[in-house]
C-alpha cells in the first residue's frame, strides 16, 4: 500500500514539473516573438517606440536594442506620408473647393491679412472718387437758396470755377448776395418759389396754380426785382406748378419778354416746363444731378463724379446744390480731379438752347 502511494506522489510531481516547463517555454516563445517583431519593424525603417510608450517623441533620438541611435520621424510609412501630400496638393486648385483649406477650413490667415490690407488701402484712397471716363465735357453748377443770410457766400465766391448763384426773392440778403456774387465774377439767377404738392409754403413770392393772370405777372416781376443782374431763373420747389401747363406758359411768356432763360430743377418727373419753354422759344435746360440730397462731403464728391461722367458722355451736364459748407468743401476738393479728366466748368447760361 505504501508503495502505491509513493508512486502516485512521484507521478503528481512529474505532472507539476511538466506544467512548469511548458509555462517557461511559452514565456520564452513570447519574448522571442516580441524581439523578432522589433527587428522586423526596424528593418522597415519604422520606430515603434511611439506604439510601445503610447506617445510621440518627435525627433528625439531613441535607443535601439543594440545601443544604436536613429531619429524618430512620423509613425506613418514614407509612402503613406507622400500620398497625403499628393492628395492635399491635388485639391488646391479645385474650383469646388475655392475659399477652403484641405479640410474645408477658411483660407490661410496670411492670405486674408494681405487681402484685408489691400482693401483697407483702397478704401482710404477712395476719399476722392475716381472719374472712370476720359474725354471732355462741360459742367455747370448752380447753388440754390442764397438770400437768407451771408453764411458761406464768401466761400462760394472764392471758388476758382464759374458758379451760378440762384437767389431767393424778398429776403434780407437777396440783393446784397446778388451784387457780391456779380462783383466776384459769378453769375446770378432768380430762384423762383413755385407751389409744391406737399402743401408747404416755399416762402415769400410763391406763385400758386390758383393765381389770376394779372396777379401772377405782377408777382413774377416783383420777384425778379430782388435779384439784380439775374439773366435767368430756376424753380424753387414747384412739384405742382411745373406740372401745370397753363401756369408754366404764363410764367415762361414773361420770361421771354424779359429775355430770361429757364432751368428746370426737375422737382417733378412730370414737369412740362422744358416742353413749354421750347414751344415758346425760351432758352432752357434741365438739371441732371442733385449734388447734396445727403449733406455729407464724401456723398457730394460721389455726386460730382457722376456729374462729370454724364458730362463726358453727353457733352454737358448741370448739377444743383445748396449753399452749405459741405457742398462748398466737396466742390473745392473735386475741382482739380474733374479738370484732369477733361471737365470744363461753365456758367449755366452757356448750356441752354
Amino acid at each position: 500500500m505504501y508503495q502505491i502511494k509513493r508512486r502516485d506522489s512521484i507521478a503528481g510531481r512529474s505532472h507539476v514539473a511538466a506544467y512548469i516547463l511548458v509555462f517557461f517555454i511559452a514565456i520564452a516563445a513570447f519574448i522571442v516573438g516580441i524581439y523578432m517583431a522589433v527587428d522586423e519593424e526596424k528593418a522597415k525603417g519604422v520606430d515603434i517606440s511611439r506604439n510601445l510608450k503610447g506617445k510621440t517623441q518627435g525627433a528625439k533620438m531613441v535607443p535601439s536594442k543594440k545601443g544604436q541611435k536613429y531619429p524618430q520621424k512620423s509613425s506613418l510609412p514614407v509612402n503613406s506620408r507622400k500620398n497625403k501630400v499628393e492628395k492635399r496638393d491635388s485639391g488646391h486648385n479645385d474650383p469646388s473647393r475655392e475659399g477652403k483649406g484641405r479640410t474645408g477650413e477658411p483660407p490661410l490667415k496670411t492670405e486674408s491679412k494681405k487681402e484685408e490690407t489691400k482693401d483697407s488701402a483702397s478704401e482710404k484712397k477712395a476719399s476722392i472718387p475716381e472719374i472712370k471716363r476720359s474725354g471732355s465735357g462741360k459742367v455747370a453748377i448752380i447753388i440754390d437758396d442764397f438770400g437768407n443770410n451771408m453764411n458761406n457766400v464768401d466761400e462760394f465766391c472764392s471758388l476758382d470755377i464759374p458758379v451760378t448763384f440762384a437767389v431767393l426773392p424778398y429776403l434780407k440778403y437777396s440783393k446784397e448776395t446778388s451784387r457780391k456774387a456779380l462783383s466776384s465774377g459769378k453769375a446770378v439767377i432768380l430762384h423762383l418759389p413755385l407751389e409744391n404738392k406737399a402743401g408747404i409754403n416755399p416762402g415769400y413770392g410763391t406763385l400758386d396754380t390758383g393765381m389770376k393772370r394779372d396777379a401772377l405777372v405782377k408777382e413774377f416781376r416783383m420777384n425778379l426785382s430782388f435779384v439784380p443782374g439775374a439773366d435767368g431763373f430756376n424753380n424753387h420747389e414747384g412739384s405742382k406748378a411745373t406740372e401745370d401747363e397753363e401756369m408754366m406758359r404764363e410764367i415762361l411768356e414773361q420770361a421771354k419778354r424779359k429775355n430770361l432763360f429757364f432751368i428746370d430743377s426737375m422737382t417733378s418727373s412730370k414737369s412740362v416746363g422744358l416742353r413749354v419753354a421750347r414751344e415758346l422759344g425760351v432758352s432752357c435746360a434741365r438739371r441732371n444731378v442733385f449734388l447734396d440730397n445727403n449733406d455729407n462731403v464724401d456723398y457730394i464728391c460721389g455726386q460730382l463724379t457722376e456729374l462729370a461722367e454724364k458730362a463726358m458722355e453727353n457733352g454737358s451736364a448741370i448739377g444743383i446744390g445748396h449753399v452749405r459748407k459741405n457742398t462748398y468743401e466737396a466742390i473745392e476738393k473735386m475741382t482739380g480731379e474733374m479738370r484732369k479728366k477733361g471737365i470744363e466748368f461753365v456758367f449755366v447760361r452757356e448750356l441752354v438752347n
